[in-house]
């Protein structure tokens, strides 16, 4: 087997080889040198206003809901964080949606968007990737924004804790009780100097992880390594 992440690896119960190798980015489309402020523009969020951005469906297993009950208080509090959430489904819609958008009626700090494509230029314009997944998960939106030196808040759950690695590229929470949450995010908000030493080894940890030719390569490996056991007939 070849599994995307060491939990999916374990969740097979086989006593047969496994190798990992992580998804991958395209670091032509993914990079350091995407510079927007299309959010910022668009939503009219100043440009000195901490951005937090949630890029996934607005469902019970990505945790919306449950990270909005509580971030809400802190956001009453500090005018100058914002959260954007990018995954609503307009054609689609779902209770759950609903309960979300209510949560946030007359929240001018509180942003929902549908899914779009400038996804580059929507995680360039955010200071943190925020990922309060239910259920664990590889997501591609935490190694896209490590690509671009954007640091992760995440659950400490299946998939997102081998690609957020605590304290070093990104920050992560008690998934069940939020604990910590809140000290994270203003952490990030008001140390400007701490978030960018997460966002530059996020790249580091990006190239060394989800490299396309690299890992590419490990793939190719393993058919040789398997091909070249093999006894001739």
């Amino acid at each position: 087997y070849i599994a995307i992440e060491k939990y999916d690896a374990d969740s097979l119960h086989t006593s047969l080889p496994t190798d990992i190798v992580y998804n991958f980015v395209d670091f032509n489309t993914y990079n350091e040198g995407v510079k927007s402020e299309c959010l910022r523009e668009e939503l009219d969020i100043p440009k000195d206003a901490f951005l937090m951005l949630y890029l996934a469906r607005i469902s019970p297993s990505n945790g919306a809901l449950e990270m909005l009950k509580h971030l809400l208080p802190m956001l009453d509090r500090r005018k100058d964080m914002h959260l954007c959430l990018v995954g609503a489904t307009p054609d689609n819609r779902t209770k759950y949606l609903s309960e979300v958008e209510k949560s946030c009626t007359g929240k001018k700090n509180v942003h929902i968007l549908p899914f779009r494509k400038d996804v580059p230029d929507v995680i360039s314009s955010a200071d943190v990737m925020i990922v309060p997944f239910q259920e664990p998960h590889f997501a591609r939106s935490v190694i896209e924004a490590a690509a671009m030196g954007v640091p992760s808040i995440a659950s400490d759950i299946g998939g997102l804790n081998e690609i957020v690695s605590d304290k070093e590229t990104g920050l992560l929470f008690n998934y069940k009780t939020f604990e910590g949450i809140i000290s994270q995010c203003e952490k990030l908000a008001d140390d400007v100097a701490y978030r960018k030493k997460l966002g530059e080894n996020a790249v580091q940890f990006a190239h060394e992880n989800f490299d396309a030719v690299k890992n590419s390569q490990k793939i190719c490996e393993v058919y040789d390594r398997i091909l070249l056991s093999r006894k001739p007939r």
